[in-house]
């Protein structure tokens, strides 16, 4: 476990390591079809971002939920509903809980970690559509891609340098 996840109960460090599959499932899903391409795709993202994610402070976090997101998201997919409305409640319920634990952790941690769920989300509303099934995203990927959910969190470097 990464040291920023200490102070976090047992709970609140499961809600971060689904954090991914539930995304995933939120972004592939909300068209109504989760195909094969899109959950594809966000397990080989999660991976790649083990070892190359661009903010070195989130390789460990990577590296923990690296190998568990493909079943982690087949769990989720059995235990959610069927109804692409039911299902997108159920997510966005369960990411909603993110911004208490995210607003614990220390606010570059917590704001790298926004960033990269925000990029994971759109890099699997790009998984399928478009051009050659890429980099398009349909309408319905677009409502929820950028996690409207979760409170952003903003940390600057500059000022934090100043002080």
């Amino acid at each position: 476990m990464t040291a920023q996840f200490e102070a976090l109960s047992e709970q609140e460090k499961q809600q971060l390591l689904d954090a991914i599959p539930l995304i995933a499932i939120l972004v592939a899903g909300a068209d109504g079809d989760i195909d094969k391409h899109e959950m594809a795709a966000a397990t080989k993202a999660a991976h790649v971002r083990a070892y190359h994610e661009d903010n070195e402070l989130l390789h460990p976090y990577y590296q923990m939920i690296d190998g568990m997101v493909e079943d982690r998201t087949a769990s989720y997919l059995q235990l959610l509903s069927t109804d692409r409305e039911e299902r997108k409640e159920q997510i966005v319920g369960e990411l909603t809980k993110l911004n208490a634990v995210l607003a614990q952790l220390e606010l570059q941690y917590g704001a790298a970690l926004y960033d990269s769920f925000c990029s994971f989300a759109k890099y699997v509303a790009e998984a399928s559509g478009g051009f050659l099934n890429y980099l398009a995203i349909g309408p319905k990927e677009h409502k929820v891609y950028k996690l409207p959910m979760l409170t952003p969190l903003i940390w600057e470097e500059e000022e934090q340098e100043e002080e």
